[in-house]
């Protein structure tokens, strides 16, 4: 201290003749989980997925790291599977873990309701901030602002599930290399916003094929002819339904209400709506 007690208005000033070093300077984020005994489950995961280097060296990384407790939450067949070492079990934990990291640094006072962030795994989360916390989906923040030099931390309540912030169905619809007469379908109809919202919606889905199955002049029609769309929107919403549809929730006889207002029958085994069968079921 070389110049000490200044009176200020608000309180004492003392000079000094260096800069104070906060901790987060010399910790990256994997040192962050790596002091914190409450992460030491999610510490042996991440060093099981090989992921330390990438969580200590990349920039500008948001880490919500679940506790201890929120992995005890999780089936024992769950976490047997993850920690397996088995391809299949390591390509999981590789997405969980991902599904954890946001490629940007956001503070707590950056998060909002309602506000997403794509994650290193490629799916979404959603934040929702109200007067009992903050969620990353529904997994509540029990600390939040652990800084590192390459980021920050913020603790969960909860493991994360790259199901719950998936792909909406127009996203999904548009990357599937079987469902490219849909997309220009949905695109034309102007229901693009409507499937992309929260819904929840099921969809069945016309692959290409189904679509090629049609006389060549209906298709044309619903596809080029401004005068149709009106009826290009009916037969979209005819295979939509206003609420989750599984496949196990689904029985032989059962007449489902369509978005369009009419109805569909499901028969099974297999399993079939109006009489053309599934192929692919459950792409939630």
């Amino acid at each position: 201290i070389i110049a000490r007690n200044i009176d200020a208005s608000n309180g004492v000033a003392n000079v000094i003749n260096g800069v104070l070093i906060p901790s987060w300077v010399s910790n990256s984020i994997t040192d962050r989980v790596v002091a914190d005994s409450d992460l030491s489950t999610l510490l042996s995961l991440v060093i099981l997925a090989e992921l330390e280097d990438d969580l200590a060296n990349a920039l500008e990384l948001t880490l919500v790291a679940p506790t201890n407790s929120a992995f005890g939450k999780l089936p024992i067949s769950t976490v047997t599977f993850l920690t397996s070492g088995t391809v299949k079990g390591m390509a999981a934990l590789t997405s969980i873990l991902l599904y954890h990291v946001f490629p940007d640094i956001i503070v707590s006072s950056e998060l909002s309701n309602g506000l997403t962030t794509i994650t290193l795994e490629g799916g979404i989360v959603k934040v929702f901030v109200n007067n009992t916390g903050i969620f990353f989906n529904d997994a509540k923040a029990v600390k939040v602002d652990i800084l590192a030099n390459n980021g920050v931390v913020h603790k969960i309540d909860t493991v994360l599930d790259p199901a719950d912030g998936g792909k909406t169905i127009v996203e999904f619809v548009a990357e599937n290399p079987e469902l490219t007469n849909l997309t220009t379908a949905v695109v034309r109809a102007g229901l693009v916003d409507t499937l992309n919202s929260e819904g929840p919606f099921t969809l069945f889905a016309p692959n290409d094929s189904a679509f090629g199955a049609l006389p060549a002049e209906i298709l044309d029609t619903l596809l080029t002819n401004d005068e149709f769309i009106p009826h290009l929107v009916n037969l979209l919403l005819y295979h939509v339904l206003l609420g989750e549809a599984f496949s196990t929730s689904l029985s032989d006889g059962l007449t489902v209400t369509t978005a369009s207002g009419e109805d569909l029958l499901t028969t099974l085994p297999p399993i079939a709506i109006n009489g053309n069968e599934v192929v692919s079921a459950d792409n939630d």
